[in-house]
């Protein structure tokens, strides 16, 4: 059917300067037969997980694999959308050099800053946006890490609910709050947060902006929260550089995404061995992770982390 779910996956793929398959598969972590059997309609995406990381690799939301992107039932996007003309307005009073005496103590701007990163985690939009105008006008009041912080926030939102081009204003504050800080952690995180804001249409200019960050970011590399910034960048740079038609790049890239988030989870398995054991998310990392390194060699430290899931790794 031209409307399945697999056409959709198609259409998407192609419409990324066409991006391949196999590179799909890699940044998704499946096999490339498997795109290949479900865009024929051979077979169905059964695990949600499969289908957000899809969407994903794609930089599209999964609603808009199910071509359920324009659904004016949805109220968590309806809800979300009535707050976009207030964040703007604060956007601009931003980005104009206008600060207010902020309405809060930095400790209750600290607890509802920490309140809209846990909606965000839950992607819980339409609860998040309404908050967002007035963190921001008092993040601004208060300048440096807290705006930051506010910013990017931001950007994510308005990014998962439609307004990319509002979502690369937001990212631009939150890089220029960083920058003030000088922490090479949240340049790098705001950094990212621009890239992922970019217009789809400019995958070559995406992709210097991502390569621009990693070398800026190299003699910092050591340092813990850097590590954890340099995983989503390389992954930045690997989607942009597929859609650019640089998969040497993309694949280079998405190898060092794997090896950082293979640091990233050691560490969390030695520190709580029986919690990473019991998270799904994480296991479906693990898996894909598997996947994509046999087509080179796997870690012996990834062979460990996979038994602790009792995931088989063949030689």
């Amino acid at each position: 059917m031209a409307d399945s779910i697999g056409a959709r996956i198609r259409y998407r793929r192609l419409r990324r300067g066409g991006m391949t398959q196999t590179v799909l598969a890699g940044l998704a972590g499946v096999s490339q037969s498997y795109i290949s059997q479900v865009e024929a309609g051979r077979r169905v995406v059964d695990r949600r997980s499969t289908l957000v990381g899809i969407a994903a690799a794609l930089q599209v939301t999964v609603a808009d694999l199910l071509d359920q992107p324009g659904d004016p039932t949805d109220p968590a996007k309806a809800g979300a959308a009535d707050a976009v003309p207030a964040i703007w307005a604060a956007l601009i009073e931003i980005e104009e050099g206008e600060r207010r005496t902020p309405s809060h103590s930095i400790g209750e701007l600290t607890a509802a800053i920490e309140q809209s990163a846990a909606l965000r985690l839950r992607a819980n939009h339409a609860a998040m946006a309404p908050l967002l105008p007035g963190l921001l006008l008092d993040a601004a009041g208060y300048g440096g890490t807290m705006l930051a912080q506010v910013a990017y926030q931001t950007s994510t939102c308005l990014r998962h609910i439609g307004y990319r081009h509002l979502a690369l204003n937001a990212a631009k504050v939150a890089l220029a709050a960083a920058q003030e800080t000088e922490s090479p952690a949240w340049i790098g995180a705001t950094r990212f947060t621009c890239t992922q804001s970019l217009p789809m249409e400019a995958p070559e200019l995406a992709a210097r902006v991502a390569d621009r960050a990693l070398v800026d970011l190299q003699s910092t590399a050591a340092a813990q929260d850097v590590r954890q910034v340099l995983g989503q960048l390389h992954l930045a740079a690997a989607f942009t550089s597929a859609v650019a038609g640089r998969q040497d790049d993309a694949r280079s890239h998405l190898a060092e995404a794997d090896r950082e988030a293979l640091v990233a989870f050691i560490r969390a398995e030695r520190a709580a061995p029986r919690l990473f054991a019991m998270n799904p998310i994480a296991r479906d990392s693990v898996v894909a992770m598997v996947r994509r390194a046999q087509r080179r060699s796997i870690s012996e430290d990834l062979r460990v982390l996979a038994r602790r899931f009792g995931i088989e790794v063949y030689a």
